[in-house]
């Protein structure tokens, strides 16, 4: 029996990859949530967590990490400091775009970062975004919310300025 045989069914199998190869990592929800225990989501780890995959990360040859978001538990900010001393140690570009769990609500009682101060300190430094990172294009979307509205009803909607934006990008990546 192979290797593949005992891992499950084989979808596809793809051919190397012709040319320059882009690699990047995805960590992806990871909630950090430093003040929080004995919840069914274990917030008492999740700081723990993000140490691990960064520290994996950094074993392995990428070109960047990515994070479509929800990088803490409410948008606390010593649960951002927690997440950018997590960071800290990555030596590759990291981009991310806010998940519903970073940015402001209207229950919040803790300043949050807006979408923009997000982009800022996660990103390019705005929302959206289109990087190059070697031979790939990311694009950045915020579907979390708009600068002039509460973000309780996301529902992971792209508006329109947003769209015209991509509209507008598309054409210009490879």
């Amino acid at each position: 029996m192979s290797e593949d045989d005992r891992a499950g069914s084989v979808m596809a199998r793809l051919d190397e990859p012709a040319g320059e190869h882009t690699r990047f990592a995805v960590i992806a929800d990871p909630h950090v949530s430093t003040r929080e225990e004995g919840t069914s989501k274990l917030f008492e780890h999740t700081l723990d967590h993000l140490e691990a995959a960064v520290a994996d990360v950094a074993k392995r040859d990428v070109d960047a990490v990515v994070s479509p978001g929800d990088l803490t538990k409410d948008g606390e900010p010593w649960n951002y400091d927690a997440v950018d001393g997590a960071l800290d140690s990555l030596d590759v570009p990291f981009y991310a775009v806010p998940g519903n769990h970073d940015v402001p609500k209207a229950r919040d009682e803790h300043d949050t970062l807006s979408a923009a101060g997000f982009a800022e300190r996660y990103g390019p430094g705005e929302l959206p975004y289109h990087v190059e990172i070697g031979s790939l294009d990311l694009i950045g979307l915020n579907t979390a919310g708009t600068a002039d509205r509460l973000y309780e009803d996301h529902h992971g909607r792209v508006d329109e300025p947003t769209l015209s934006w991509l509209e507008d990008t598309l054409p210009s990546t490879t």
